[in-house]
């Protein structure tokens, strides 16, 4: 399964470069 927090690291990443996430 894949958590709302994924799915918008996903989606956010799919559109912008990776950025480093600290949690």
């Amino acid at each position: 399964q894949v958590t709302i927090e994924g799915r918008e690291y996903l989606s956010s990443a799919a559109e912008n470069p990776p950025k480093p996430v600290k949690e």
